[in-house]
């Protein structure tokens, strides 16, 4: 990433799974989509290209960095449904879902909302995701006050589905 990108805010997004559209497929295909739901068409469109993202699971974690690479655009043949073209930096699968419960971090029931003043958890995304986020904020490994340290060996939740 060059250094324009390090200055931009990064976004919590919750990643909207309905209508047969699930992580998964976005992870694979490289988008998000907004599954005919005008809230999270309204989120979506406020993102441009350099964007960086934080994807989250709702009852899971976060499952993915990613950096936005254009404008949510109508899906091919589908008038209910936007894409957003997101260049994953890292993603694992929802199994995968990095968090830590009861330590602070930031999830919202928001779409999207900017996290770049959420210190704890940016850290944290560092460390579970091993890049850098942002100039200011090097990569060195990261421990929570509490004395806990994401490790993905051993998972500190259980992604509860649907």
């Amino acid at each position: 990433m060059d250094a324009a990108m390090h200055r931009r805010d990064i976004y919590f997004l919750n990643v909207p799974e309905r209508g047969g559209r699930d992580w998964d497929e976005f992870r694979r295909l490289g988008y998000v989509s907004s599954v005919g739901c005008a809230r999270t068409l309204d989120a979506l469109s406020e993102l441009t290209a350099g964007d960086r993202i934080a994807a989250y699971l709702r009852r899971c974690g976060y499952v993915g960095i990613g950096v936005v690479l254009g404008a949510a655009r109508p899906a091919a043949g589908m008038e209910e449904e936007y894409r957003l073209p997101v260049r994953w930096l890292r993603a694992v699968e929802r199994h995968d879902a990095r968090w830590l419960p009861r330590r602070g971090l930031y999830a919202s029931p928001q779409v999207k909302s900017s996290i770049t003043h959420q210190l704890d958890t940016l850290h944290f995304l560092q460390d579970a995701f091993d890049l850098t986020l942002t100039d200011d904020m090097p990569a060195a490994r990261w421990r929570l006050s509490r004395g806990a340290k994401y490790r993905p060996d051993q998972p500190a939740h259980q992604c509860r589905t649907q």
